[in-house]
């Protein structure tokens, strides 16, 4: 094992670490993504029907006569509404997609300013009359971009900042956070967006280099743009996590500046994007759409809907699989991921009042906002609300990575090598017999029971790889990336920021001794434990 971590000691080695990692992530997300037809994911057609027609109602894209209830109505390919011969029905395989191309029917499913317009014009690029081959597109390409700002934070953060961001990934990696990043929903720049600028505000505030606090200061930023151009309230989500970070690290802002003023541009950029989309307008008007019975009111509703939160928030994880079989074992395997990372985080990482302060304000905004959306139109979440957990599901890894924030002033270790490896098995293993479901859904309907996803085809895509071997090269990949949970506990340490005492009477010497920046461990003597000295 010392020879492992001094291959790791160099600059060379972290940086093929860091590649391997981020193409592992890309091989198992393209898994995902060739392994459904157009419109298996959760409101594909709209989010297919709004790629092919960005400007509904410009010369381009007309309305053209209004439906029977007078919602606007244009023509879309045909392709895009075929999904309903199998959406619903488990034990039907997706053989019954047409496969002509040019016909086109009348629909009323298209952004009409629900969503920013970013998200849908810039994928308009890979918009095609062949809907299964601008589907797949727009998967590989989300799959391309959460492969790629990964790869750039991992070879960006500093160690600590390295282990927080895989293990933030690793405690909320549900299946179906690969299977939204690989989608064609905004969902995916939601993820990717959030959870980039949580990590490199994050690394900003860690890092002691300036070029390395400016550098993720900017992927900062770029984590904002991504999530506006998606959904306005992962706009809003962006700033509070970047907030929060700031909380926890708040006595290091006067050397760590960079790190502020990304904040800044984060919060102008987040400010806009939330009012740019009808996610604002829901929290002052409610849900277009959905309205309550009047059962339960008032601190009652509240009530109900905060100890149903729980479980709505574990729809995540079948929400897409239609409880095929997995749910409840993946629900445990999940919980236990966060149960013990959540731990970890607060008696190994250590606990201060402005972490506690971060916690609650990511966890108040986690919880709030659907309670105070369902409450707006007297809704339980226990109801069909419109209210998606898979939105709010970012600001759940975010407090996590809020969680692992260390702020001990004294070295501490965070995972043995056992609850490591733990970690990256179960981790590995949701991936893998989900994907295995998933795929096995699509090709035969869940009538058919057999390991090997190649026996009675009726579907697959016009690829090199078979079913089955799509699900084997899917799951290494997945296997590459989960070794980075192991192997970021053995990268060398980083300097650590540590309070020194003055010597002089001088305030301005004061403040600007009052955080010093120690010099560099030797990178020839990395350690298996993740420290950072911060006397909070």
């Amino acid at each position: 094992m010392q020879h492992f971590r001094q291959l790791l000691a160099h600059r060379f080695s972290q940086v093929v670490w860091a590649i391997l990692v981020g193409l592992g992530v890309f091989v198992g997300l393209v898994a995902w993504a060739v392994a459904s037809p157009s419109g298996s994911s959760l409101d594909e057609d709209f989010h297919l029907a709004s790629i092919w027609c960005p400007n509904p109602g410009s010369e381009a894209c007309p309305f053209i006569e209004p439906a029977a209830n007078g919602s606007k109505q244009i023509m879309v390919p045909a392709d895009i509404a075929d999904r309903f011969c199998y959406f619903t029905k488990l034990d039907q395989s997706a053989q019954c997609v047409s496969t002509d191309v040019g016909d086109t029917v009348t629909s009323t499913r298209f952004n009409d300013g629900v969503y920013p317009g970013a998200y849908y014009t810039i994928m308009h690029l890979f918009a095609s009359d062949d809907v299964n081959s601008m589907a797949l597109a727009v998967r590989l390409a989300n799959a391309a971009l959460a492969s790629i700002l990964l790869t750039m934070l991992l070879l960006l953060l500093g160690t600590t900042g390295k282990a927080v961001y895989v293990w933030m990934i690793a405690a909320t990696a549900a299946p179906m956070v690969a299977y939204h990043a690989a989608s064609v929903a905004p969902d995916s720049w939601s993820f990717i967006g959030v959870t980039t600028t949580c990590a490199a505000t994050m690394g900003a505030l860690l890092a002691q280099r300036r070029w390395r606090q400016w550098s993720l200061s900017t992927m900062s930023v770029v984590g904002v743009v991504v999530a506006a151009a998606a959904r306005s309230d992962s706009a809003a989500f962006c700033v509070v996590v970047a907030l929060a970070a700031l909380i926890v690290y708040w006595r290091r802002l006067r050397s760590h500046w960079p790190a502020l003023a990304g904040f800044c541009v984060t919060t102008v950029i987040g400010v806009i994007g939330f009012l740019s989309g009808s996610q604002a307008t829901a929290l002052s008007g409610g849900i277009a759409g959905y309205h309550g019975d009047g059962s339960l009111t008032g601190l009652k509703l509240a009530f109900h809907n905060i100890l149903f939160f729980p479980e709505w928030i574990s729809n995540i994880l079948s929400r897409g699989l239609f409880d095929m079989g997995t749910y409840q074992i993946v629900a445990h395997t999940l919980t236990i991921c966060l149960a013990v990372t959540v731990w970890v985080g607060v008696f190994r990482g250590g606990m201060t009042l402005a972490k506690g302060a971060g916690l609650v304000l990511v966890g108040g905004c986690l919880v709030g906002a659907p309670v105070m959306m369902a409450q707006m139109e007297q809704l339980g979440l226990w109801q069909d609300t419109g209210i998606q957990p898979r939105y709010v599901m970012p600001l759940l890894t975010a407090f996590v990575a809020i969680t692992l924030a260390p702020v001990r002033s004294r070295p501490t270790r965070y995972f043995s090598l056992p609850a490591t490896i733990a970690l990256a098995v179960m981790a590995l293993v949701m991936q893998a017999a989900t994907l295995h479901i998933w795929i096995r859904r699509w090709v035969t309907g869940t009538d058919v029971f057999d390991f090997n996803l190649d026996v009675k085809v009726e579907w697959w895509r016009a690829i090199p790889l078979s079913p089955m071997g799509t699900w084997v090269v899917g799951t290494l990949g997945f296997a590459l990336a989960a070794c980075a949970i192991i192997t970021v506990r053995y990268l060398p340490e980083v300097a650590a920021v540590t309070h020194k005492p003055s010597h002089s009477g001088s305030p301005a010497s004061t403040a600007r001794r009052s955080l010093s920046v120690e010099p560099e461990t030797d990178a020839t003597q990395p350690s298996a434990a993740l420290t950072v000295a911060t006397h909070q």
